[in-house]
Parts: C-alpha cells; structure tokens; sequence
C-alpha cells in the first residue's frame, strides 16, 4: 500500500511539475532527513527561494535543503523531534511532521488539510515554498507518511 501511495504520489507531483529533470544546485540537507531533489520554482512569479531547481530522475522523495527548512522555521541541522510527545519542542526538526511526534502520520495530513481549508498562508506548511499553502504541499508531505525517527 505505501508503495503505491508513494507511486502516485510521484506521478501527481511530475504532472504538476511537468517532469523537468534539470538540476543546476543540490543544495546543500545537513541534517539528511530527506532524498532526492527539490522540485523547479519559476523565477517569473516569484516564487524562486534557493539557487536550484529540477527533479534528479533517479529520486522520488522531494529534499529539504537547508535554505528550505530556514524559511519553512524547521532546524536543518536536526533531523528528528527530541521526543515522540506531539508539539513539545520550540523548533520542529523535520517539516512534513507537522505535529512534532516523531512520524508522518493521518495527524500531520489533517493538520495539512485543515491549514489549506482554512485558505491562510503559513511558511511552515508551505513545503515547495510557491508562496501558497496548496494540495502540492499536501502531496509532499503524503511523500513521507509513514516515515517515523527517533
């Protein structure tokens, strides 16, 4: 099941990134809590946040590089909360663990869900940082449900 999850997953996010495969910085995830590359953002509307862009084909998982976890206001150089009790640290460790609990869980979706209902911006949710909260965010944090650290 995950492995389909993940599966459509990858192909909703290259159907809206129009499969571009070119990368010009990796940039740099000291705390190596994710893999792949970050997805293009288009210089015209804005929205550009790190000097890279592009999908490396051989990866799936969207990358959370350093200048990404700044503006989201996770800590790039911690890949996992502390402790698996929800919302108990001042600064979150990994970004698609909305909640602070150590795993990517139906919690961090609803949080997500409710955050793009709500129709306000927040950086921290906004992981492919467009300038919007949207159901592309949602779609990379559906990337690492599951996912769980200690």
């Amino acid at each position: 099941m995950r492995l389909l999850i993940l599966a459509l997953s990858t192909i909703a996010l290259l159907l809206i990134f129009g499969g571009r495969s070119e990368a010009t910085h990796e940039g740099i995830d000291s705390d190596g809590d994710s893999a792949g590359w970050a997805f293009p953002h288009d210089e015209a509307d804005g929205a550009h946040l790190c000097d890279f862009t592009g999908l490396d084909p051989g990866h799936t998982v969207y990358r959370f590089i350093n200048c990404m976890e700044d503006s989201i206001g996770t800590d790039g150089l911690d890949a996992c909360a502390d402790t698996a009790t929800a919302n108990d640290e001042a600064v979150d460790a990994f970004p698609p663990d909305l909640n602070d609990d150590q795993t990517v869980s139906v919690t961090d979706r609803t949080l997500m869900a409710l955050k793009i209902n709500q129709g306000t911006y927040d950086e921290r949710y906004d992981f492919n940082q467009d300038g919007n909260v949207s159901v592309t965010d949602r779609t990379i944090l559906i990337l690492y449900f599951g996912n769980t650290c200690t």
